[in-house]
């Protein structure tokens, strides 16, 4: 080895490489095989040295040696001539890298080697630092400016999608420019930054740190976290915000993620609202989305909105309803949330809800909340609550439980909900659930804990039911109404319910229901006066409706036929003796009496009907519609209920004036009402 390493030295220029076959390539291009009689002709050799070239009919190589290809960049540094190629940026070497090829007299020596650009040219090194390991983020450094800019991009970047400001999209170009003004000429690989970045920070610690004017320009606005917050609040509830700048895109604009245990507390009228940053244009799109005659009287709608926008609450009742206010005052023309078509909102101006399982798998999702709970309506109203849960119980037969809490707080799909203990009625007996709102709960409370003192005092309850005068006619005239209960029940639950709520409270713990309970057992007879008052007229009247409906009329009456049976089946549903609050139930033998002068009267004033029926239909669809969503979103409305009741009352006043009514009432009364309604 020793030898031919020697012989090496003075004969570079005849080193040989064999290719694939028995041919070798020697050193200046020439193409050889080994002389037949040589030691090595058997063994053929990778590279060689030859102590002779001859040529006959072919060309030979004589008296050749194996040598080693390692050996021979060593000894002909003066002769290689090495080129580059493919430069790149390695960010586990923190530098530049390119491809080294190192050739002897055109014979390559070594065909690619991996070696660092920056002393090969500094120049494109340093560039590729830049850009791929600054402005792209690919250096491996624990600097604090380097954190500090990568954070603040994004931020930038996050900002963007939130207000879908383009102009807070930072250009590359401008984060190479900043850097390339900084760093100095002879800084071209990450050792080379680390070296001169702790020399030069002494003098100036914030020499490399980026700030918001080094990318933007003054024109992009920016936004403080509260405009686009990461999280919606509903209650104690805190649920997660993602945003999406994609225009055209499903999933354009912000989606909600809500567990489905969460989801009767998700409402249309908070959603409605978005996040404090896109208020202003979310109010320019509802002006756009007005009639013409109104939007062309309100002036330039971006300068509009902006003062509506100031105006608002955030997140405090109605949107629409507060957008349709302001509007009125603005122009002095009457404008209501009805006059707004939602259907012309962009996309990203109406929230997504996604909603997902205990594991955070998402189960649906919609930008339409309704059809979100018919999906996903639980079979159950207590499903968040596991059966082994002190707020699961069944067979409640005497409040034994203790307080109930104002609220309990669950975990599911990585998220707090809050939930509403309650008492429920279970027909024979009460119960324990869970309610996802404090209205629920009470209304779930309030039937439960009357379940309770009517198990408590059952006997004297029903012997006083039992000896209602004329209870045989009650019992004949109710009859249809006993399919799910005996009438008589249903007269003890309300008797129950006149002498426990004399005081209207609903108990919350043992000894409030105790004392209550001793106090309501002293009652019970001075109540049986009130039923006594109200049940024979109350299903005589009823009786009379029955018999009334029964008689043939025209074809062209069926509608008032139709209306009248909606009327009669929202009046008396299962259930309703207790349901219907005391002050508005001891008018129903007038109510009941008004369609009956009403069917007597079809005969003849069937135009007048019509008319009359006319003023009705209208709200009184419009009153179930919202009814419908206010139960799916678990709302409890006082002005819904009070609209209701005031349709009744303008029922009697337009098909039975002569009966008189309650309160003062007239259509333009009940659209005055439906305005303190909640949307």
């Amino acid at each position: 080895v020793a030898i031919h390493r020697a012989l090496l030295t003075g004969l570079l220029s005849s080193i040989a490489n064999r290719g694939d076959a028995s041919e070798y390539t020697a050193a200046g291009g020439g193409k050889f095989v080994l002389w037949p009689g040589s030691g090595s002709f058997a063994s053929k050799p990778k590279w060689i040295v030859a102590g002779e070239m001859v040529e006959t009919t072919r060309r030979y190589l004589r008296t050749v040696g194996r040598i080693d290809p390692d050996w021979i960049e060593p000894l002909a540094t003066h002769l290689v001539t090495r080129s580059y190629s493919d430069p790149r940026w390695d960010r586990k070497a923190g530098s530049a890298m390119a491809n080294e090829k190192v050739t002897l007299y055109g014979l390559t020596i070594v065909a690619e080697r991996r070696v660092r650009y920056s002393a090969i040219d500094p120049a494109a090194s340093r560039e590729l630092l830049i850009q791929y390991g600054l402005v792209e983020g690919e250096l491996d450094t624990r600097a604090d400016f380097f954190r500090h800019n990568q954070q603040l991009l994004a931020n930038l970047e996050r900002l963007a999608t939130k207000t879908r400001q383009r102009e807070l999209i930072v250009e590359p170009h401008l984060l190479y420019r900043f850097y390339d003004a900084r760093l100095p000429a002879d800084v071209c690989d990450g050792p080379r930054l680390e070296k001169w970045r702790r020399e030069a920070e002494r003098k100036q610690s914030k020499l490399l740190f980026l700030t918001e004017e080094d990318l933007l320009d003054e024109s992009a606005g920016t936004h403080g976290q509260h405009a686009f917050p990461d999280e919606l609040h509903i209650d104690r509830l805190k649920l997660p915000l993602t945003y999406h700048f994609e225009p055209g895109a499903e999933q354009d604009g912000i989606t909600l993620t809500v567990p489905r245990e969460g989801l009767a507390q998700v409402t249309d009228e908070r959603l409605a609202w978005l996040v404090p940053g896109l208020v202003a244009e979310k109010v320019e799109a509802l002006l756009r989305s007005l009639p013409k005659p109104v939007r062309r009287a309100l002036g330039p709608a971006p300068d509009v909105a902006r003062r509506i926008a100031g105006e608002l609450t955030f997140a405090r009742g109605s949107l629409h309803q507060q957008v349709a206010a302001a509007i009125s005052r603005v122009t002095g023309e009457p404008v209501t949330a009805q006059m707004f078509d939602a259907s012309r909102l962009p996309q990203h101006l109406r929230m997504k809800v996604r909603v997902v399982d205990e594991k955070g798998q998402a189960l649906e999702e919609s930008r339409d909340l309704a059809l979100l709970r018919e999906k996903l309506a639980p079979q159950q109203p207590d499903q968040a609550a596991p059966a082994d849960s002190p707020w699961h119980r069944d067979g409640v037969a005497k409040w034994d439980f203790g307080p109930l809490p104002a609220s309990v707080d669950l975990r599911r799909g990585g998220v707090v909900l809050t939930r509403y203990p309650a008492v429920i009625d279970a027909g024979d007996a009460a119960g324990l659930r869970l309610c996802d709102t404090a209205a629920e709960a009470g209304r779930q409370t309030r039937a439960g804990a009357l379940r309770l003192f009517v198990l408590a005092e059952r006997r004297e309850l029903k012997a006083q039911v039992q000896w209602l005068p004329q209870i045989e006619k009650i019992r004949l005239y109710a009859a249809p109404l006993a399919k799910e209960r005996s009438i008589d029940e249903q007269l003890v639950d309300l008797l129950a319910s006149r002498a426990f709520y004399a005081q209207d409270n609903v108990p919350n713990g043992g000894d409030e229901f105790e004392s209550q309970r001793l106090f309501a057992r002293k009652l019970i007879v001075p109540s049986v006066q009130e039923l006594t008052n109200l049940a024979l007229p109350l299903f005589e009247t009823y009786h009379e409706v029955r018999l009334a409906l029964e008689q043939r009329r025209p074809n062209g009456l069926k509608y008032a036929t139709d209306d009248i049976q909606e009327q009669l089946a929202a009046l008396v549903p299962s259930g309703f003796l207790t349901d219907t609050p005391w002050n508005w139930l001891q008018h129903f033998p007038r109510y009941l009496k008004g369609i009956v002068l009403r069917l007597g009267k079809l005969g003849s004033g069937a135009a007048r009907d019509r008319a009359n029926n006319d003023l009705v239909a209208p709200r009184w669809r419009q009153f179930q519609e919202r009814l419908a969503q206010h139960r799916l979103r678990g709302v409890d409305d006082v002005e819904l209920a009070q609209f209701r009741w005031m349709l009744e009352e303008l029922r009697v006043s337009l098909f039975a004036q002569e009966l008189g009514t309650s309160i003062a009432v007239s259509p333009q009364r009940l659209d005055k009402q439906w305005q303190k309604v909640q949307g």
